[in-house]
């Protein structure tokens, strides 16, 4: 399926430049990118967190920041008891759904039990 390919294509060019650009140093900053790239790594964000952590047994949310403040989008993945959120920048969220928990700015909230099982849960590809 042509269309598939090129969004997957497309998400694992984005990770794999991050991986680059970033090399392991924590000092290089998200990048600004502009909006159409921004909404398609915000729909990917969802549509990969829905995958990966399907079965959790926890309520995620995603919660878009954009600009560097959080906005009221957000996205329920996965539905459950102590539901935890994940904050971040599209590109952000998917750097952490592809397993660069240390390089990805994301930042949690919820009830500890809740993240717990959210933080146990290996999301390496």
């Amino acid at each position: 399926i042509p269309a598939l390919d090129e969004r997957v294509n497309a998400l694992e060019f984005f990770v794999h430049h991050e991986d680059l650009r970033r090399g392991g140093s924590f000092d290089v900053r998200p990048r600004v990118l502009d909006a159409e790239t921004d909404n398609l790594l915000w729909d990917a964000a969802v549509r990969l967190a829905t995958r990966r952590l399907r079965g959790l047994r926890v309520g995620v949310l995603l919660q878009r920041v954009r600009d560097g403040l959080a906005t009221d989008e957000l996205a329920v993945v996965t539905t459950g008891r102590a539901p935890v959120t994940a904050c971040g920048e599209p590109g952000e969220l998917v750097l952490w759904l592809f397993g660069r928990e240390r390089a990805a700015e994301v930042r949690f909230s919820g009830p500890l039990p809740g993240l717990a099982k959210l933080r146990s849960r290996s999301l390496t590809v």
